[in-house]
């Protein structure tokens, strides 16, 4: 059986009150706290390298803006009421997921 961390987000009047994650199936619940982002001088590769004479954005950031779409469908798709905010913390969240996964 796979795990995956599981998300519970609590809000309020649409306000983000209370997120806590479970990482294992009989682990205790913790407040989740967002891993830290890369350091800024740290290279980070870049989306689209090869654009005539540009870096391009990064690849963490196009991850991300690829993440955010998908929750905005969804949300949108199942009336949920989410913010802003909470919707780029979990982008981020999810694209330093997938840069993860890309060093395996």
């Amino acid at each position: 059986m796979n795990w995956e961390t599981r998300h519970e987000k609590l809000y309020k009047g649409g306000v983000l009150i209370q997120h806590r994650v479970q990482r294992t199936p009989d682990g205790p619940w913790e407040d989740y706290v967002p891993e830290e982002p890369p350091p800024v001088n740290k290279a980070q590769p870049k989306a689209f390298p090869n654009m005539t004479g540009q870096q391009g954005m990064d690849l963490r950031d196009y991850f991300a803006a690829k993440a955010v779409h998908s929750f905005l469908i969804g949300a949108f798709m199942e009336g949920r009421d989410i913010t802003y905010k909470d919707m780029a913390e979990e982008a981020y969240y999810m694209a330093d997921a997938m840069m993860k996964a890309r060093e395996q």
